[in-house]
């Protein structure tokens, strides 16, 4: 979800079109999460009777031409999420589970259902990634966060789809819905969103935008903060693009004390350290200021990928029943079939020490 009604609310004029092609794009940073759900929803799949290598063609589509024309590229995907979403993220998981159900029982089609992944697509993924010599890593917490943190380090651009990215800090955002692929050219064509030109829409100084993505309704507060927007005669956006223009500065206890004070809070009301905590918390979030998880994310370097071609992997029997078709079976093969073989070379060997304790023994015991 990300800020409510951001996305909808900033126009495309905000960004400026750019052509990617032949090295000439910048390092990109992508949302290998939300790659993954556009490619599902491009690439026509049913959750119901996945077809991978279709899926294959079309991930790995992206990602090439990526490759050919931007001059680096990480992809960071999501893990566990973080106790702050967890509100929100269970509302979601009720909602998936529903939504599975019906698409079980033959109810649904396709592209009413592509907000669920199909099992083991994180795995497919790992080794589309590994096989293209693609650096990436996979967060122990949500990735937002941490997609931002690579952007402002690498002055890479970031590639998603979060309406957190217009008011996270980075080096620049490119929505994937206004990213268009050419696989014959291996170019792309994508809308880039600076902070300033956001800011600018906005109408606050660019350091403000955290705040502002802080203070609206998103995936931390939820609706934590209703009664701060009961009095607005605008939208929420507009209401806090307001009180933000004239706290930009103040310091973050401070600028807490005062969004509860309009809540009608004092501090003698029961929860107001509860609610300053969660401010405060979402507020050093949007700032970068604090990544609870931040050191423990799992970090694959271009030059590991070589070592994990010749690796087995835990997830070969499984890739190995459902992802027939793909050049994965082939690379994984010679693994499997020596897994599967050792239970059989077991018993031949049991059976060949039986009869022979047979023949040296005459038969018995």
């Amino acid at each position: 979800m990300g800020v409510r009604g951001l996305a909808s609310l900033i126009p495309v004029s905000a960004g400026s079109s750019v052509e990617w092609r032949d090295g000439n794009g910048p390092a990109v940073v992508v949302d290998g999460t939300a790659l993954i759900y556009h490619a599902f929803r491009h690439g026509g799949c049913r959750w119901a009777a996945v077809h991978w290598p279709d899926f294959e063609r079309v991930f790995s589509g992206y990602l090439q031409v990526l490759q050919k024309a931007c001059a680096s590229i990480l992809v960071i995907l999501d893990g566990a999420t973080t106790h702050l979403k967890m509100s929100t993220m269970m509302e979601r998981s009720q909602a998936k589970i529903q939504l599975a159900r019906r698409v079980l029982q033959g109810g649904l089609e396709s592209e009413q259902s592509n907000s669920i992944l199909p099992l083991c697509t994180l795995e497919v993924v790992l080794d589309i990634l590994s096989r293209l010599h693609i650096e990436f890593r996979v967060c122990l917490d949500d990735a937002d966060v941490e997609i931002a943190r690579a952007s402002v380090a690498h002055t890479s651009t970031i590639i998603g789809e979060d309406s957190d990215f217009f008011v996270l800090p980075n080096a620049g955002y490119a929505p994937l819905q206004q990213l268009f692929f050419d696989n014959k050219a291996l170019a792309a064509t994508a809308t880039v969103y600076t902070r300033e030109a956001v800011a600018a829409f906005l109408c606050v100084p660019p350091h403000a935008l955290p705040l502002v993505g802080a203070l609206c309704i998103n995936d931390y507060t939820t609706d934590t903060l209703n009664p701060f927007y009961a009095t607005r005669k605008m939208s929420v956006i507009q209401m806090v693009c307001e009180f933000v223009r004239s706290h930009a500065d103040a310091s973050v206890p401070t600028l807490a004390s005062r969004v509860l004070a309009t809540m009608g809070l004092t501090p003698a009301a029961r929860r107001f350290a509860d609610i300053t905590s969660l401010i405060t918390k979402v507020i050093s979030l949007y700032r970068l200021e604090s990544t609870p998880l931040a050191e423990q994310q799992l970090s694959f370097p271009s030059s590991f990928v070589t070592q994990l071609q010749s690796t087995p992997r835990v997830f070969d029997v499984i890739i190995h029943r459902c992802y027939l078709g793909s050049p994965l079976v082939e690379q994984s093969r010679p693994a499997s079939i020596w897994m599967h073989l050792q239970p059989l070379l077991a018993l031949l060997c049991a059976l060949a020490l039986v009869r022979w304790h047979k023949d040296v023994c005459g038969g018995d015991g």
